[in-house]
């Protein structure tokens, strides 16, 4: 029986991946080089069968080939990341239980200091309170463990700072 790889344990430990997803991808693969059980399929064959599959997204095929398995702040799942401001970072997101595709900002882990908080949850209530058909909505504003988030609704596209230089 062949090991499983550090990919292969973060995508499980993930919960991205379920067992029989990844036997069924392993045993895809190994049809597609009509290869035998024992052969080894590589980690960057199987993270993109699994983004072509849709079971992850890119984004996080490339984080689990680093051993992250860490997708999910409450009950979102982060799949892609969007950009940096000046506060934190910003990933696309899904709702666990209510699919809805959002914005995920997430205040860094070094860059918790009781005055980054507390300027990080005042743009938190001040974005709550506004409500205008050209800006974005807040949704939820939580804490997973140490980490602050807002999530905000989801607009594609360029961000304001790259339209205007």
């Amino acid at each position: 029986m062949v090991k499983k790889s550090v990919f292969q344990h973060a995508a499980l430990r993930s919960n991205l991946v379920t067992q029989p997803q990844l036997d069924e991808s392993l045993e895809i693969l190994r049809a597609k080089e009509s290869a035998s059980v024992d052969v080894v399929i590589s980690d960057d064959e199987l993270a993109e069968h699994l983004v072509y599959s849709g079971i992850v997204s890119q984004y996080q095929a490339e984080q689990l080939k680093t051993g992250r398995t860490k997708f999910n702040l409450g009950p979102y799942i982060i799949s892609d990341w969007v950009g940096q401001g000046g506060m934190g970072q910003v990933f696309k997101c899904v709702h666990e239980v209510l699919g809805r595709e959002s914005a995920i900002k997430v205040l860094p882990l070094d860059k918790t200091t009781d005055y980054a908080i507390s300027n990080f949850h005042r743009e938190i209530k001040l974005q709550a309170k506004m409500d205008h058909p050209n800006l974005v909505r807040a949704f939820d504003a939580g804490k997973d463990g140490q980490v602050h988030f807002l999530v905000t609704e989801y607009v594609p596209g360029r961000d304001l700072r790259r339209l205007i230089r």
